[in-house]
């Protein structure tokens, strides 16, 4: 669902009426008010802020250079050093020392290389990067290079690209090879040019894989011809990019993992996206970008190999697509960023900025492979889990457990954290969880620092004893009490954010971000046990087995006040693993009991309790299990007409396959208008779903009225 459209800046909020469900059509008119900002970020994001972070020559002596003998002296030695340019260098001269007939000079680790002003550069020459690390070049103009511009090559790490001028070189504009790695390449405008930026050297330099991972945003690409980027093995982020009059866009080669999201490809772009390896092609996946030209929106392109999100790694700022174009012409290039400062060069931060007083252990369960979920707090002696009995990691991030013996545990004593909260008297959990089955009984353990089904430090579960339920359960042994907190009806089949805080008087249970429970709890917790292992998913023996997903645990030595778990609730939230793609497949996860063969219970117009259409809606729109419709009508005026329209957002699953989600119009509620995909505004990601937003064609005043409604049809029978 592509559009040629322009996303508004703004909605503005209208009061509507809601129209019943009607046999299978559902419709929602709901106050809505959707507030967008484009207010650029130049500080350091993406790959290169990663790893050991990138700082260039930081700390390091200030040098300017007007000669090209100087700018090639500081270039090559070995110290950290920042390097001012004042002016435009030509290295193609031949009478300065350590001029080089090919036109080749290397960076040594540890520079900032800067440009004064909108008129220093760097022409007739390659600067090379190999077996270097920590690298920034910002606001220069490169122009007329005999090679590359910016090669980028051997094992080369940590290199920041911003702000800078690109054009007319003899090969790429920036070309990164060779198993270098956490490159970002930011804010540039390239121009005049055919090979623009290369990622991995040939189909064959299978040595890259696991490296060249590599962050493109806000670029300005100007009638340049292609390669933006050529990816090869590489997990490359493409985000907020102005494809503008290009001839192919992105180019997608042997076993790349790129994730594209929110790019603006002009109407003169020939080819959006390009596959470059048939035999071992590559995988896509595209959120939220707007296509005014070529057919991107009739390609199919192979997501099923991305195993990575961006969010996984690193935080960012992302815009909506309609303002890059006004964005990134503005903010891209030579002038913008103010070089006589001191450069916003932040060291390495742990994705995402998030407060984190207070943690001791930390599980984001994105390993993906191995047998061992790492603890990744930074706090003491690292309490890593083991998977075992079943339980399995979930493309993209997370573990799935079978209720039956699967579990994660401790490879001995957990013992840093009783050590530490007994110290402060104070704790909070925090997890990430879906539940396949929502009736469980036992309780079933989602999380436990126990060692047996009576001896217990605390106690998260599902269910209670021999009572299939939805029930969340926690029990905490204090000096005190070591009765269970029990909160009823807060588990979902949907990813769901739990948080459970002790200040040393009261539990508090909170579900994404609402506080559901307060409950008195007297008594220290000075009695912990330090021998007890840390166990997800089951008890230590194996016999309350949850049936679930888990995708992020943490455990703190202080409670979690409001303010916190809102932010950890917004910011937090993991990439949730691709979604079932069919209606019974859905089905037979969610109601695994269900007797498929019956069509009663499994068809579109029923359910297991009887209740018909909103199984359906469930599956197609994300709806919770509570009904709680999250679709929203507004206003929409047209920046061009300066007319008002009538707009809807909606959640949609991502990759279902068997079910077509069509939204209409009408003036009266009789006559029914089809919109297609031209009427489409946005399609944004959130988690595993997609908010795709639409517009009415008639606009609409104080004095006539219009109506949206979201109709749900089966594409094929079951």
């Amino acid at each position: 669902m592509n559009s040629p459209s322009v996303f508004p800046s703004s909605f503005l909020p209208i009061n509507l009426r809601i129209l019943p469900i009607l046999g299978p059509l559902l419709l929602f008119l709901l106050l809505s008010t959707h507030l967008f900002s484009a207010s650029p970020n130049f500080s350091l994001q993406g790959w290169a802020a990663t790893g050991k972070g990138t700082t260039g020559g930081a700390g390091g002596q200030v040098v300017t250079v007007t000669t090209p003998g100087q700018l090639v002296h500081y270039l090559g030695r070995t110290e950290p050093l920042i390097i001012q340019i004042d002016r435009m260098i030509d290295l193609g001269v031949n009478n300065f020392t350590g001029y080089k007939s090919n036109g080749m000079y290397f960076i040594e680790s540890n520079k900032t290389i800067v440009g004064l002003g909108a008129n220093a550069g760097i022409r007739r020459g390659e600067l090379r990067m190999a077996w270097a690390e920590n690298i920034i070049i910002r606001n220069l103009t490169f122009r007329d290079s005999p090679g590359t511009a910016l090669a980028i090559t051997w094992g080369t790490t940590n290199v920041w690209i911003d702000h800078n001028d690109f054009a007319n070189a003899f090969d790429g504009l920036i070309d990164i090879t060779r198993a270098s790695d956490l490159i970002t390449v930011s804010w540039n405008r390239f121009s005049n040019h055919g090979k623009t930026s290369l990622v991995g050297a040939s189909d064959g330099a299978t040595n890259e894989r696991g490296f060249n991972r590599v962050t493109y945003h806000h670029n300005w690409f100007l009638g340049t011809n292609e390669r933006h980027p050529r990816v090869r093995f590489g997990r490359v982020h493409v985000f907020n990019n102005f494809y503008d009059a290009v001839n192919v866009g992105i180019a997608i080669g042997t076993e790349a993992k790129i994730v594209s999201e929110r790019n603006y490809f002009t109407a003169e772009v020939r080819s959006p996206y390009h596959h470059r390896n048939d035999t071992s092609p590559g995988f896509f996946k595209d959120f939220g970008s707007i296509f005014l030209g070529g057919n991107a929106a009739g390609w199919y392109f192979d997501d099923s190999g991305i195993d990575w999100f961006p969010t996984n790694h690193y935080h960012y700022t992302l815009h909506i697509a309609a303002d890059i174009p006004s964005l990134v012409k503005t903010y891209s290039g030579v002038g913008i960023v103010d070089p006589l400062s001191p450069p916003n060069n932040p060291g390495p931060t742990p994705p995402p900025a998030v407060s984190s007083v207070g943690l001791v252990a930390q599980y984001n369960f994105t390993e993906a492979t191995g047998s061992i979920a790492y603890d990744t707090s930074g706090f003491g002696s690292p309490v890593n889990l083991v998977l075992s009995n079943g339980a399995s990691w979930l493309t993209g991030g997370g573990v799935t457990l079978d209720g039956a013996a699967a579990k994660l545990e401790s490879n001995g004593p957990a013992s840093k954290l009783a050590d530490q909260i007994s110290q402060t008297g104070q704790f909070s959990l925090e997890v990430w969880a879906k539940a396949t089955q929502t009736d469980q009984a036992g309780p079933a353990r989602i999380v436990g620092y126990a060692g047996g089904l009576s001896q217990r430090n605390f106690l998260l579960g599902h269910g209670a004893s021999h009572d299939p339920n939805p029930d969340l359960i926690f029990r905490v042994r204090t000096t005190d009490h070591n009765e269970q907190v029990w909160a009823g009806q807060l588990i979902t089949p949907e990813l769901t954010h739990y948080v459970i805080t002790f200040d040393g008087q009261n539990l508090r249970t909170y579900r994404n971000s609402e506080l559901m429970n307060t409950s008195p709890r007297p008594g220290e917790l000075t009695n912990w046990n330090r021998d007890f292992p840390l166990v997800l998913g089951n008890e230590t023996t194996g016999d309350r087995g949850w049936a679930g997903q888990i995708y992020g645990v943490a455990i703190f030595d202080q409670p979690l006040t409001q303010a916190t778990v809102d932010e950890r609730y917004q910011t937090t939230r993991p990439d949730v693993p691709a979604l079932l793609t069919t209606y019974i497949a859905w089905l037979e996860s969610y109601y695994p009991g269900i007797d498929l063969t019956n069509t009663k219970l499994s068809s579109p117009a029923a359910d297991p309790t009887g209740s018909g259409v909103p199984n359906l809606l469930r599956y197609a729109l994300g709806i919770a299990a509570d009904n709680q419709a999250t679709h929203e009508v507004a206003y929409y005026r047209d920046p061009a007409t300066n007319q008002k329209h009538l707009v809807v957002s909606y959640n949609r699953r991502s990759g279902i396959t068997d079910v077509n989600i069509l939204i209409e119009s009408s003036d009266d509620l009789l006559e029914w208008l089809l919109l297609g995909d031209e009427n489409v505004l946005s399609v944004v990601p959130e988690g595993g779903l997609e908010r795709i937003t639409v517009r009415d064609n008639v606009s609409v005043d104080d004095k006539n009225k219009r109506f949206m409604r979201i109709r749900i049809k089966m594409s094929k029978n079951l």
